[in-house]
């Protein structure tokens, strides 16, 4: 990954999200840059207008820490890793 994470917006299902969405900003951004980007799309997200907006488009907003955000891309990463070795996927040429 070439950026830092900041926060993340996820669709509700019983099980995991299928469809993380996320803010990364380029690496080596400093770590208070960082953090203030995360706090202010926490707040947002969670302002009564634009959780709204989500649950009209059938998601739900989630304000995760960057550290959340990194075990969430990681664990999509190794599961779909797996899915297309598992099935033989390979690039087309």
């Amino acid at each position: 990954m070439n950026g830092e994470p900041v926060s993340v917006t996820m669709n509700p299902t019983p099980a995991k999200s299928p469809h993380p969405q996320g803010m990364i900003v380029p690496a080596g951004t400093p770590q208070p840059v960082v953090n203030k980007c995360s706090a202010e799309v926490a707040r947002i997200v969670k302002l009564p207008d634009v959780s709204q907006r989500f649950q009209l488009d059938g998601a739900e907003a989630v304000g995760s820490s960057p550290q959340e955000f990194v075990a969430l891309l990681k664990d999509e990463m190794l599961k779909w890793s797996k899915v297309i070795r598992d099935a033989g996927i390979k690039p087309e040429q």
